[in-house]
């Protein structure tokens, strides 16, 4: 079932609340994203609206173990808070090896633990030049949510999207 991005940024975080550990993003160039969770697995298509704001749609896949195999080397995705040693040695330019490792081995931590967090480092969220190499049944569900994804945002945005014809 197709249902608009904003829907499933909700379900994403409340899952995400329930169990911060063991997500991954996986986005591309296009506006097409993956993230995979413990047990499960979505498929974006984002459209953009301006730098800070999207809309789109996406649903539930089935076939996200592959890609959560490949995703498993990489540092889980996740919101964590800065010690402020960290924050300080970031603010100050100083990105050595041992604090980006210290970094990302920190917990992900649910949102609600991150209301006192002096900073917060959000990702990472792998980023790939074409996700629809993954599988054709990929390529062929990043078509389908392609159309939806337009339909939505020219009904959504009819003089924006006017002007792309």
């Amino acid at each position: 079932m197709i249902r608009t991005v904003e829907e499933l940024v909700k379900e994403l975080l409340r899952r995400y609340d329930r169990e911060p550990r063991g997500w991954s993003m996986l986005a591309d160039r296009r506006g097409n994203v993956l993230v995979v969770g413990p047990g499960i697995g979505y498929k974006l298509k984002l459209v953009s609206i301006d730098p800070k704001r999207f809309t789109g749609v996406g649903t539930e896949i089935k076939d996200f173990e592959r890609v959560s195999d490949l995703l498993n080397r990489f540092p889980p995705y996740g919101f964590r808070p800065l010690p402020k040693d960290a924050v300080e040695m970031f603010l100050r330019g100083e990105l050595r090896p041992e604090l980006i490792r210290k970094v990302v081995e920190l917990e992900p931590v649910p949102s609600w633990e991150l209301r006192n967090a002096e900073a917060i480092l959000s990702g990472p969220i792998i980023s790939h030049p074409d996700l629809s190499v993954v599988s054709s049944s990929q390529r062929k569900l990043e078509e389908r949510l392609a159309i939806e994804a337009d339909k939505l945002f020219r009904r959504l945005y009819p003089r924006r999207a006017s002007i792309y014809g």
